[in-house]
């Protein structure tokens, strides 16, 4: 399998998860670091999380210990793909997912987030650029 066929395991709306964890085995690398488009595997799985509910997110890093607060080349977190996609997703009138928001910000440890939140900066943040309300409703509920 090569990369393009990760990268579509991991983008469509049924992703099938044992033949992304015998990729993932055998090359564990691809876990870390940019594998398309200035994407980790991470970013392209909080999109699809949004878009499908496919819950790729927590299971990546709880079985491949793939790191919520890797930053892609433009400094953007798989947490900001996830809101970027929530908000795509408001303007276009389409539905979404927002249980790997939810997990990334309970959970996952995300230093972007906490530090934002210890110097009450979050709802600026995300005012500063995202359009809709709803995406800071959605952060401030979990």
């Amino acid at each position: 399998m090569d990369i393009e066929d990760l990268v579509y395991q991991i983008t469509c709306k049924e992703p099938n998860f044992e033949v992304i964890r015998r990729v993932l085995d055998g090359s564990p690398e691809l876990v870390r670091g940019i594998i398309w488009e200035n994407a980790s595997i991470l970013h392209l799985a909080a999109r699809n999380d949004v878009l499908n509910g496919t819950q790729l997110v927590q299971w990546l890093v709880e079985n491949f210990k793939a790191d919520v607060n890797y930053s892609n080349d433009g400094g953007s977190v798989p947490l900001l793909w996830a809101l970027a996609a929530i908000q795509e997703a408001i303007e276009t009138g389409k539905e979404y997912n927002v249980l790997s928001v939810e997990w990334m910000v309970r959970c996952a440890g995300i230093k972007m987030n906490k530090m934002l939140l210890n110097r009450g900066e979050l709802k600026e943040f995300i005012k500063e650029f995202f359009e809709s309300d709803e995406i800071w409703r959605i952060v401030e509920g979990v």
